[in-house]
């Protein structure tokens, strides 16, 4: 999926289009990587280095980028929400980023992003306490852009894209404006990526050798 991702969002860079939507099928928007396929994966830098490719379309992506949530998510699917530029929920949507709970560090570039956008305390909340958050929270801290009853959620969407499809505006108005919003902060998002990734290899590195010495010490016991 996040190959998948990345190659949609490289296509769309040069394309006719003026904005981006991402949206999900089915009841729940997204819960993530899956930690436990991620410590057993036989290449787990192969996950990380989609995850470092996929972050960087986000940031380097030009056009704006519309999120449209229809459900519940949590951890990379709660966070690459803060990559977007617009998010759009339903009232039944809700976020969680519980990292902690995991053992692992935030992803996403969320140690640098949620501060950013919804202030430290906030933040805390989230990346420390585990905090779910209603989709009404979530727009009263400002992480959310509007909530909708899910019934309107999609025609929500859609006249925010229209705004920027038809907007009589001079060309690459919007690429400028986005530049000029997120040119000072692109550094701080690649280093706190990088940091997230780092700090994973190093958790399924860990994570490897406990099981190794287990297993190893297991088959002495038996013998």
């Amino acid at each position: 999926v996040m190959e998948d991702i990345t190659a949609c969002l490289r296509k769309a860079e040069d394309d006719l289009s003026k904005a981006v939507l991402l949206c999900a099928k089915g009841s729940i928007f997204s819960y993530g990587l899956d930690v436990e396929d991620l410590m057993e994966h036989e290449n787990p830098q192969k996950v990380l280095d989609a995850l470092r490719r996929m972050i960087d379309s986000f940031i380097r992506f030009p056009k704006p980028i519309i999120a449209a949530v229809q459900g519940p998510c949590a951890s990379l699917g709660a966070s690459i929400l803060g990559l977007c530029d617009l998010v759009v929920a339903s009232n039944k949507a809700a976020i969680q980023m519980p990292y902690t709970l995991q053992g692992l560090t935030p992803d996403s570039c969320s140690s640098y992003l949620l501060p950013t956008i919804v202030g430290a305390q906030q933040a805390n909340s989230l990346l420390l306490g585990n905090k779910i958050l209603t989709a009404f929270e979530a727009h009263q801290i400002g992480y959310f852009t509007e909530v909708v009853s899910h019934e309107e959620l999609m025609g929500s969407v859609m006249n925010h894209m229209n705004s920027l499809r038809f907007a009589a505006l001079p060309n690459n108005c919007l690429e400028r404006h986005k530049n000029s919003i997120h040119s000072l902060s692109a550094e701080s998002m690649y280093l706190a990526c990088e940091f997230a990734c780092e700090v994973v290899c190093k958790l399924i590195t860990k994570f490897r050798m406990r099981n190794f010495y287990i297993s190893f010490f297991s088959k002495r016991k038996k013998l």
